[in-house]
């Protein structure tokens, strides 16, 4: 079994919070060539339960586009209900919520952010958690509208840049009709203060106590292998897909390419630039690498300005100081 959480556990433990989900593609900017053969062959493992093969022991979890992001449960260190946004562990004030006079105090500049975490903290104790959580809210109330798509009514809800839709005349479209928020967990919280707890990615909602105000599910892929399968020409287009990927690394200097993913430098460029490309929408195509280049090349100078400007003024700066000195005698 590939298990990509597992793979990234040791990371995650390290930096302790789950402050940032990394795409399983990012493996390979993190395990270089060995990154890259693990994300392949677990893409080969989700193709294979879309064909009726699928390994009952696959972990994936589903990437919500949910916000903000909250965190909630039972403080550990005084056994209190809070929720938060990741604020809840900054590391010099962090933005714990008990009550509405906290929200007012600590975004009281934020008034549309306050008011979904006033209606947050109003309904999520009503699902009794009793560890802490962290999830992605997708809606509060008055943010879930009804639209029709292609002739069919859905119901609708758009927390960031996706907008997600669910038949009109569904049991989950009614669930959703009648809750005053909705969310999305995928972390799990352990330890004896939120400061020193670790994260987990293993979410288990069925512990949670039902409320018709509450929608909430976790982010773990549901097996859906002998009910959901892939047309033969998905099929071949996926495999094709995967061995041209799998013969492109075969090609690969090993060496040469673990060098160049010793520079974090490059590896935050290279993640930025592919960020910045999925928001605007475009295909991955043979003009990425030209792209990726000039984008290299300008942020490197852009750099290299700053650099000499930042000389410039200090050179300044001392220049000046020099002439304001009194004259020997």
């Amino acid at each position: 079994m590939y298990s990509l959480k597992s793979h990234i556990q040791e990371p995650l433990t390290e930096s302790i919070k789950n402050l940032h989900l990394d795409h399983i593609e990012d493996v390979i900017l993190s395990d270089g060539l060995s990154g890259a053969h693990i994300a392949l062959n677990f893409i080969e493992n989700i193709k294979d339960s879309l064909t009726g093969h699928g390994n009952k022991n696959i972990d994936v979890t589903t990437k919500w586009d949910g916000s903000p992001a909250i965190v909630c449960g039972v403080n550990p260190e005084n056994g209190r209900f809070f929720i938060g946004t990741k604020s809840v562990f900054n590391k010099r004030t962090p933005k714990i919520i008990y009550t509405n006079d906290d929200i007012k105090r600590y975004y009281k500049d934020s008034p549309g952010l306050a008011r979904q975490l006033e209606v947050v903290l109003k309904h999520l104790p009503k699902i009794n958690i009793s560890g802490v959580l962290q999830g992605d809210l997708m809606f509060t109330g008055g943010e879930v509208d009804t639209k029709t798509i292609e002739g069919e009514e859905y119901v609708t809800f758009k927390p960031n840049t996706i907008t997600y839709a669910i038949p009109s005349n569904s049991d989950l479209a009614e669930t959703i009709r009648r809750a005053k928020i909705g969310i999305i967990f995928h972390t799990t919280y352990t330890g004896d203060s939120l400061k020193t707890m670790s994260a987990s990615y293993k979410v288990d909602v069925g512990q949670l106590q039902n409320s018709v105000d509450v929608w909430v599910d976790d982010a773990t892929y549901k097996d859906r292998s002998g009910s959901v399968t892939l047309t033969a020409d998905e099929l071949s287009s996926i495999s094709q897909n995967l061995n041209q990927a799998e013969q492109s690394l075969n090609k690969l200097n090993p060496i040469r390419f673990e060098q160049l993913l010793t520079s974090n430098i490059l590896i935050g460029m290279i993640k930025m630039y592919t960020n910045q490309e999925i928001r605007g929408g475009k295909q991955f195509d043979k003009g990425y690498m030209e792209g990726l280049a000039k984008f290299i090349e300008q942020r490197l100078d852009s750099e290299n300005v700053s650099d000499t400007t930042k000389e410039k003024k200090k050179q300044a700066r001392k220049e000046k100081a020099n002439e304001n000195l009194p004259d020997e005698k």
